[in-house]
């Protein structure tokens, strides 16, 4: 849809790129895609309830993120426990494994999160940086800041040139803000740039 007074979901962009989100008109149609697990935050356009010959609930999905448009479809494990969150125009984070037809994208939804609560619920995951070997000498600074943001988020470095996962053994846990993301990109784009 279009947005006359902005777009809702512009605040929560530093969450769209930290989270991965895949805008819609990337996927929509592209059959490259197929297949593949996403995560996208869009607004629930319509929703429509179904029952199973089983007699569980579960509901089928028209979103839109402004870029595209797309369905969705609840299972009745996973409506059960989001049905509040289920609602016509809610913002919501979408992650799923998409299936593209003819004339149909979808995803079959895995999660399903309220937008207004997707910072809490980062802050019990983990934050995931990548490095390589290159990377070494702006680990200082890295660290310096995953230090200033005391949290619960496990910070995890991955390491490109291994394939492998480490974690800090002096940091137990980084909060996870928009100011901390910005001064993590900073570092890692000088390190690019020079």
């Amino acid at each position: 849809g279009i947005y006359l007074s902005g777009d809702p979901l512009e605040k929560y962009g530093w969450i769209r790129e930290t989270a991965h989100c895949t805008d819609a008109v990337k996927f929509v149609q592209n059959e490259s895609f197929d297949g593949k697990i996403i995560s996208v935050m869009c607004e629930i356009t319509s929703i429509k309830l179904h029952t199973t010959k089983s007699g569980e609930k579960m509901c089928f999905l028209e979103c839109s993120d402004g870029a595209g448009n797309f369905d969705g479809v609840v299972f009745p494990n996973l409506f059960k426990i989001t049905s509040s969150v289920l609602k016509e125009n809610n913002f919501v984070f979408i992650r799923g494994k998409l299936d593209i037809k003819e004339k149909t994208t979808s995803i079959v939804v895995n999660s399903i999160i309220a937008i207004d609560k997707i910072e809490e619920v980062m802050q019990r995951g983990k934050l995931c940086i990548k490095i390589s070997e290159n990377d070494k000498k702006i680990l200082p600074d890295i660290m310096s800041v995953l230090k200033k943001y005391n949290g619960s988020a496990e910070p995890v470095f991955y390491l490109v040139d291994s394939g492998k996962y480490v974690k800090p053994k002096d940091i137990k846990g980084v909060a996870i803000t928009e100011k901390m993301v910005e001064e993590l990109k900073k570092i890692i784009n000088n390190k690019k740039s020079s």
